[in-house]
């Protein structure tokens, strides 16, 4: 079983100030950090568009991959406050003639670009080109990517169900042999066929094998850590931090040594441990333009 400490990032982040930092967009075309222990704005970074649909920053900030809505890709490079273009590449460089891209991530390990592309609607013919960002226009790799999810070091990932510990429910994981990418909990089935409650697992991870999860349905406000375990197969325990009724929560985020959990609740910002000890603690009150709405929290650097 390899170690389960997420690898570092290709570099530091390049957003890394003296302070940690909240980095949130949505207002216009720029990036805003906050001091995380101030609230108080600490930096604005330009953007070449408000609309962050179909785009991705890299593992290390210094680069903005972005689908235009023509279909188009477009790459960015940070050069000091702004995000400038570096690469226009059209769909027909990247995808079979007549295909329409779809998405952009970045392999969180390797720092690579996948670019997706659609099928039809059974997913037949969808695929991905794998990038280098260094070098855009060498010629990409096709994969099958669009039928199948991949880790950050590029392996194929799958879907895997089991019973979590002392839940009495059912988990349905996206993983590959040494990495939990997402998952889904559900609660026992009640008598029609749906699922007492639910726990969507979309992150943050906190290394390879552990990963934030929110409540919904029954569980609405919940907060919990699915703890899994990679040793030939995949099993886990789901460990609530803190309990449904509680208020919604609007984002989950995880501080930059992974000691914390950031939840944005309808009742303000709280922060706990991943271990369930101390409780939540207010925090952020004197945030300025508290992060609402249509601004959209992307990481705590």
């Amino acid at each position: 079983m390899p170690s389960a400490s997420l690898p570092d990032s290709p570099a530091p982040p390049v957003l890394a100030s003296a302070v940690a930092a909240i980095v949130t967009a949505g207002t216009g075309p720029s990036l805003r950090l906050f001091d995380s222990g101030t609230g108080r704005q600490v930096r604005s970074i330009g953007l070449p568009t408000a609309d962050l649909d179909r785009s991705e920053f890299s593992p290390d900030w210094s680069r903005l991959a972005w689908i235009t809505p023509s279909g188009t890709l477009m790459l960015y490079e940070l050069d000091g406050d702004m995000y400038i273009w570096t690469a226009t590449l059209a769909s027909e460089q990247l995808a079979p003639r007549g295909s329409r891209l779809k998405d952009v991530a970045f392999r969180s390990v390797t720092g690579q670009l996948v670019v997706e592309w659609d099928g039809d609607d059974n997913g037949i013919g969808a695929g991905a080109a794998v990038v280098d960002p260094a070098h855009p226009h060498a010629q990409p790799v096709w994969a099958n990517q669009g039928l199948f999810d991949v880790d950050g070091y590029g392996d194929r990932a799958a879907d895997v169900e089991f019973s979590p510990a002392g839940v009495g429910a059912q988990a349905r994981i996206v993983a590959s042999p040494r990495q939990l990418l997402r998952a889904r909990v559900l609660g026992p089935t009640a008598s029609g066929g749906v699922a007492s409650y639910t726990y969507e697992c979309d992150g943050p991870a906190l290394d390879l094998t552990q990963i934030a999860c929110a409540g919904a349905g029954g569980r609405g406000g919940a907060i919990a850590v699915l703890v899994c375990e990679a040793d030939g197969r995949w099993t886990g325990t789901l460990r609530q931090l803190v309990a449904p009724g509680s208020p919604a929560v609007k984002a989950l985020l995880v501080s930059p040594d992974r000691t914390r959990l950031l939840a944005e609740r309808a009742d303000g910002w709280v922060t706990l441990a991943p271990d369930g000890s101390g409780g939540t603690k207010a925090a952020f009150s004197a945030l300025q333009a508290a992060p609402s709405g249509t601004v959209k929290v992307l990481a705590w650097i």
